[in-house]
């Protein structure tokens, strides 16, 4: 088990060698995908990419779900020399163009939400980055459902931090932060709490256990708006 917090100085140390940026320019064809124009434009998202697929990316032969792993340049490499699925429901990008490059390669990818899915066997790897519990607020659930297949899971978890990072802000808010989201298919607005940290390691100690390493709490983010991106290893 491992939990580790992303800080400036993993920042500084990583762009000392910025490999995802120079593997991104090598593929110019691939910027059409919302995931390699972000890696593109922002640094801490290479670093935080390159610490959770270096390994992968430097070796063959494992069996990998992806869940929201989205596409890249440095995807080819994983789905030739890995037995990678991508679960993803691709919401920003064409999927023809995902669809045209899988026919070149092979099978890889799953448009499917990641609860609709059903395991195929025991994975080496099943990694879920930035997605819960941001976007994704279904962490419990997801654990629940995936722990059982997997030897290793890979979580980079996404918070913020009431207490530090917008302490002001929640002072000025009645100790909420919400996001305004409007359905597509109605005219009607649902409001969803942001996560913070002290919530997500309640999730976590219920999945996982009170020998959890609860995630510590900091004053600095790596991002504009203030998010605290970290890593979880279980397995």
């Amino acid at each position: 088990m491992e939990v580790k917090r992303y800080e400036q100085s993993d920042l500084d140390r990583y762009l000392k060698n910025d490999f995802v940026l120079k593997e991104l320019e090598k593929y110019p064809e691939d910027f059409c995908f919302a995931s390699q124009n972000w890696f593109k434009n922002i640094p801490a998202k290479r670093m935080i990419y390159a610490d959770v697929y270096n390994e992968l990316l430097n070796s063959k032969g494992k069996k990998i779900l992806d869940v929201g792993g989205g596409f890249c340049s440095l995807s080819r490499k994983l789905i030739e020399n890995h037995d990678y699925t991508l679960l993803d429901i691709m919401t920003r990008d064409d999927h023809d163009k995902l669809k045209a490059f899988e026919l070149k390669t092979k099978p890889f990818w799953k448009n499917l939400d990641w609860a609709e899915f059903i395991p195929e066997g025991t994975y080496d790897y099943i990694i879920a980055s930035d997605i819960f519990p941001n976007v994704d607020q279904r962490l419990e659930k997801f654990l629940r459902k995936f722990k059982p297949y997997a030897k290793k899971i890979v979580l980079t978890l996404t918070c913020y931090d009431k207490k530090s990072i917008l302490a002001d802000f929640f002072e000025r808010t009645v100790q909420v932060l919400h996001s305004k989201l409007k359905r597509v298919d109605a005219d009607k607005l649902i409001f969803v709490r942001a996560p913070d940290t002290e919530a997500t390691n309640k999730i976590l100690k219920t999945c996982i256990g009170e020998n959890f390493p609860a995630l510590q709490t900091s004053a600095d983010s790596l991002f504009k708006n203030g998010r605290i991106v970290y890593k979880v290893i279980l397995g």
